[in-house]
């Protein structure tokens, strides 16, 4: 899965997350008035035929 999919699968979770490309990982950051917020990482190596309730379990979120 590339960096766009990973993108959208997480945007789909919550608009208020994005994501940064880092190392060979998906850095997940929440928009916050005071600063982005970490929520998580995966390696780019884990999310491929990852579907969305994969990512929300790996970043540790619900699944909405």
């Amino acid at each position: 899965m590339g960096f766009e999919d990973f993108e959208d699968m997480v945007k789909e979770l919550d608009d208020e997350l994005y994501v940064v490309e880092e190392s060979n990982l998906f850095l997940v950051y929440r928009k916050h008035a005071y600063g982005p917020e970490f929520v998580g990482s995966v390696s780019v190596y884990d999310v491929d035929g990852y579907e969305r309730r994969d990512i929300a379990l790996a970043l540790g979120l619900e699944d909405i």
